[in-house]
């Protein structure tokens, strides 16, 4: 029984913590999430989306792969059920509940967090109150979300377990079980599958990766429909999984983009943002796919957004990273080591030769699609192809998997996706005369499969198509030169990642992924000989416009009118430090307009010229907008996008005004150096699509 003094005693105790906690609900309300604060977390989650989905998507492929081709391994398990069952397999699955109570626990501080903050009467604070709590329910909603696709996932990788299928390996075992004459039945049964899946959404055709890059490029988009990311998850599925010839980085690339386009646009994030996120979904796409983060960010720096700015590589860097980790817990750890041999420095002109047979492949292997694209689509001068013009995709996609399963009756090897081939040569286990074979007909096959309408990838095909054709020309130099050459398990490494930079024309990321599975440095100089003598090959004989990097020379002739975006609101010249300061934060570009009192243009303002005075709130009254300006420049309407970008670059203007060429003073939009490249890279992907390259 508490006696009057220690009444009185905990009284002010008690005043005291509710006062305290009543400053710290008036502080919530001070609390914001601007989109630079938030973007690395918010990448960090749209890589463990990717890694979700290339999960998913792995064993997507395995249950495609029973259905259709393991019905002999399903009927036995059946009947026969051995000692590890499906319940076996669900039983010693790996749950990770820590991830469920840690997701769980950070959601739910977020969602108390945007219950808290207090809401204010109408006006600025009250707006940004809301976009903050909007802000932290859509993280909190994120992670939930990951949590409960997460363990669904978990649970279809061990049913594949229970009937001897670990993704992404299987197909190999499947084929040699199953009468041969079934191939191509399964193969062509597939293609009516692909078909209809695809009705839903026909631009998921192809490989992904251009479609990627072309929303990314376009002015004003970047925006990428989470449908048709899903439907591609499932007809690349079904495509893999029945036999046709693709890739498995495709889609998920895909459906990473998409992710993090609607999470951008939900927590309304500027464009320049948004882009950044697709350029994270892309990179856990394809650091899950290869279990290689750093080949992922460096994919999506070089090839996706084709800028290596620093306020793009923390959310990059954490998406590839939290992909693989995601990955890594759904499919498993599969980086096995792998020996490279690089015996004496003369090697060198080996590695030189295999570049320029590696850049053949890839003229071989894009040229090959661009064609058979074509072909199937009618466009080809020959009766064949103008009869294929005429049929109905699913009549095309289903005779491509035909074709496809008959050349696989032959060479089984160049069916799926080939993970297992791949494996294989990279550690010396093949004869050169499986290795020259499957090289050359995996061109073949994915053409069909790809050109016929199906949906997959194109990068993983090409590391096949390098690591066959690598390993042959290192057995054949083993044979010449006993003992003196690295061996051909040393030469289908290298050759795989010089395939994928002269396909490409990007040997950097192509070095990454392969150094990233040896983990050896000594294959550094036999890597950046291959790949930049492939690359350059390639940029030679397929020119600029097939190149993805040569941005210069794919910029349209089309006047910046076309490409400007909105004008960003003029700030007076005579106005203070502050109001500027709060404008070119807000601009998309970092860059404003300055006016005089006539409201005519008198100079330009840039984020970058004030970044040391942003924290020197005393300045603020001292400075006003004109003294920090540079002098007026403006860019006429009609002038084309290669001269504007040659202008820029001399004023060293990230961006410039676009004006009236009637009235030099009426601003009509803003054009940027990223807005040029946007409208190249958006030239290079409509060019890449016609062609059917589908990178």
């Amino acid at each position: 029984m508490s006696t009057p003094e220690t009444g009185t005693a905990s009284a002010p105790i008690a005043v005291r913590l509710r006062l305290l906690v009543a400053r710290l609900l008036a502080y919530l309300g001070y609390l914001r999430l601007p989109a630079p604060s938030i973007l690395p977390a918010t990448g960090a989650l749209v890589g463990i989306y990717a890694g979700l989905a290339a999960g998913l998507f792995s064993n997507l492929i395995a249950a495609f792969q029973l259905i259709g081709l393991g019905v002999p391994r399903l009927w036995h398990h059946l009947r026969m059920p051995g000692q590890y069952t499906v319940t076996d397999a669900l039983t010693h699955a790996p749950w990770h509940l820590e991830y469920l109570a840690a997701g769980g626990l950070v959601a739910s501080v977020l969602l108390l967090l945007a219950r808290l903050i207090p809401s204010g009467p109408e006006g600025p604070d009250a707006s940004a109150q809301e976009e903050t709590r909007t802000r932290l329910r859509v993280i909190a909603y994120l992670i939930i979300g990951g949590l409960l696709l997460f363990y669904p996932i978990v649970a279809l990788a061990a049913v594949n377990t229970a009937f001897g299928i670990t993704p992404p390996s299987g197909l190999l075992s499947l084929l040699d079980e199953s009468p041969m004459a079934l191939r191509p039945i399964i193969a062509g049964l597939g293609g009516v599958l692909i078909a209809r899946i695809l009705r839903y959404a026909p631009e998921a055709r192809g490989g992904g990766l251009g479609q990627v890059i072309q929303a990314v490029s376009r002015t004003g988009a970047g925006v990428i429909p989470t449908r048709v990311g899903i439907i591609k998850l499932f007809a690349s599925a079904a495509t893999i999984g029945t036999g046709g010839s693709a890739g498995r980085e495709g889609p998920i690339v895909q459906v990473g983009g998409s992710v993090g386009s609607t999470v951008a646009q939900v927590l309304g994030f500027t464009r320049r943002d948004l882009v950044v996120l697709v350029g994270c979904g892309s990179a856990g796409g394809i650091a899950a796919s290869y279990n290689a983060p750093i080949a992922g960010a460096m994919f999506a720096l070089e090839i996706i957004l084709n800028e290596f700015e620093v306020r793009v590589f923390a959310p990059i860097v954490l998406a590839s990273v939290t992909a693989t980790m995601t990955a890594r817990a759904l499919v498993g750890n599969h980086v096995a080591p792998h020996s490279f041999r690089f015996e004496s420095t003369p090697e060198i002109g080996a590695y030189l030769l295999l570049g320029l047979l590696c850049g053949m492949m890839a003229v071989a292997y894009v040229r090959g699609m661009e064609n058979s694209t074509k072909f199937f689509t009618g466009k080809l001068d020959n009766p064949v192809s103008a009869w294929l013009g005429l049929q109905s995709d699913t009549t095309r996609t289903v005779l491509g998997g035909v074709a496809v399963g008959l050349v696989g009756m032959l060479v089984p090897r160049v069916m799926g996706s080939g993970q297992e081939s791949l494996e294989a040569a990279i550690h010396g286990d093949l004869v050169w005369q499986v290795l020259l074979a499957a090289a050359i007909l995996k061109v073949f096959t994915t053409s069909l499969t790809l050109g016929s309408g199906a949906s997959g990838g194109t990068y993983f095909p090409a590391l096949f198509v390098g690591a066959m054709a690598g390993g042959a020309f290192g057995a054949g130099l083993d044979r010449l030169f006993p003992g003196a050459t690295g061996g051909a398990s040393s030469y289908a490494l290298v050759g795989m990642a010089a395939c994928v930079a002269g396909s490409t024309r990007a040997p950097l990321t192509a070095i990454v992924i392969v150094f990233e599975i040896t983990n050896d440095y000594t294959a550094i100089l036999p890597l950046m000989v291959a790949c930049t003598t492939a690359s350059a090959l390639c940029t030679r004989l397929l020119g600029p416009a097939h190149d993805p990097n040569s941005l210069i020379a794919a910029i349209p002739d089309r006047p910046v009118s076309e490409y400007m975006s909105a004008a960003e609101p003029p700030v007076a010249a005579r106005a203070g430090f502050a109001e500027l300061r709060e404008q070119l934060l807000r601009s998309a570009h970092g860059v404003v307009s300055l006016i005089d009192d006539a409201g005519k243009l008198s100079g330009v303002a840039i984020l970058h010229d004030i970044q040391e005075l942003l924290r020197e709130d005393t300045l603020s009254d001292l400075i006003r907008a004109q003294d920090v300006a540079r002098p007026p420049r403006s860019l006429p309407e009609d002038l084309d996008l290669s001269s504007a970008r040659e202008q820029l670059e001399d004023w060293e203007l990230p961006a410039a005004p676009v004006v009236s060429r009637l009235d030099p003073h009426r601003v009509l939009g803003m054009i940027s150096l990223s807005d040029i490249r946007a409208a190249a890279r958006a030239e290079l992907a409509r060019v890449h699509a016609a062609g059917g390259a589908g990178h």
